[in-house]
């Protein structure tokens, strides 16, 4: 969360430049993230994501973002005879606001997510499996730093909260903090 504070106060410092000299993007993630129901995610709450990320920022600074993301943690051994995987799988719209520092390129995005995630738990031979989905909301920052012409790496931070979720008659949700790489290209 200070993370956030700190980019949002670098971000409004330099309202009056204009983003970028290209209004599309296409960045791939790749990080980790942790599922904050440990009742329902143990012990596969931490896990793996990668996604991919499209935005349409005009010369204020303000546009839209579409993306998606998938994370899981396979075959966990729980014990002897008891093995776990869990997974998320999301697609999210919302806005974004972009800013210039010199070659760094600060973010703010959020929105709203549609969530779909599932647990399996194999037990000897006996597979209890389930899934649902949730729509939720999201909330993200990032910085960026140019490269290349075209070609920006950065950090990407996101939060989803919101979701709600029920496995095998157990309620949970989904929502998780996120911490991710970006490899960014603008065209």
């Amino acid at each position: 969360m200070r993370l956030l504070s700190v980019l949002a106060c670098a971000a409004l410092s330099a309202c009056s430049t204009p983003p970028r000299s290209t209004p599309h993007q296409f960045s791939v993630l790749l990080g980790a993230r942790t599922l904050d129901n440990d009742d329902i995610w143990a012990p596969v709450e931490d896990e793996m994501v990668a996604g991919m990320e499209y935005s349409l920022v005009g010369q204020s600074g303000f546009g839209l973002e579409l993306g998606g993301l998938a994370s899981g943690r396979f075959d966990v051994r729980v014990s002897d005879d008891v093995r776990a995987t869990g997974a998320v799988a999301e697609v999210y719209l919302g806005l974004r606001r972009e800013f210039v520092l010199g070659g760094w390129r600060p973010y703010l995005g959020g929105g709203g997510v549609l969530l779909a995630a599932g647990i399996d738990n194999d037990s000897g031979g006996l597979i209890a499996d389930d899934e649902d989905a949730s729509a939720a909301v999201y909330l993200h920052g990032g910085l960026l730093y140019k490269v290349a012409p075209s070609l920006s790496l950065g950090v990407d931070v996101r939060l989803v909260t919101g979701s709600s979720l029920e496995f095998e008659g157990i309620e949970g949700d989904a929502d998780y903090a996120q911490l991710a790489l970006v490899i960014a290209t603008s065209f």
